[in-house]
């Protein structure tokens, strides 16, 4: 027996008894809403499957914007393990990554980072960076522009900062 006749005995069991509800239990009506329930119950289990990274499709591109990862080029497979590589990272995160990182590439990067002004600790004529600074990341580094060095560090950043390549 098929999930839609099985929902749909289900819901003729539910109306009352009577002459008036006979035609009902045959009509399209019971049917329609069989394959309604049907539907849901599969999108439930969808998205049972969705919410894990390990098995996810649909929403894989809502775990990389979470995590601040773009990985567009890659397979599906390396996408979903690239999201899983970065929840399950354990420790901190310290700026000689991101030189460990650029050494990997063959590339001398200086790293600044520019916090938000404050009385008492920065002076007059300092630049005054707010609040949407506070997790700006300023990566020097030499010309040309290195596109490979880009990726690289902003795959392994935080997803709450962000990098701004600086090239001299």
């Amino acid at each position: 027996m098929s999930q839609v006749q099985r929902e749909k005995n289900i819901i003729s069991r539910l109306l009352p008894d009577g002459k008036a509800w006979e035609k009902i239990r045959q009509s399209f009506l019971v049917e329609g809403i069989a394959w309604e329930v049907k539907r849901l119950s599969d999108s439930v289990i969808e998205l049972t499957n969705e919410i894990f990274p390990q098995t996810t499709t649909a929403m894989i591109s809502d775990f990389e914007t979470m995590l601040g990862i773009d990985n567009s080029s890659l397979t599906l497979a390396e996408r979903r393990l690239a999201v899983i590589d970065k929840l399950s990272k354990k420790g901190s995160f310290t700026l000689n990554d991101f030189y460990f990182a650029a050494d990997q590439v063959n590339v001398t990067v200086n790293i600044v980072i520019q916090y938000p002004f404050r009385v008492g600790v920065n002076r007059m004529m300092d630049r005054l960076y707010g609040l949407e600074w506070q997790y700006v990341i300023f990566i020097e580094a030499p010309l040309p522009q290195n596109q490979v060095l880009e990726d690289a560090l902003n795959n392994m950043k935080p997803a709450w900062t962000s990098l701004v390549f600086i090239y001299s």
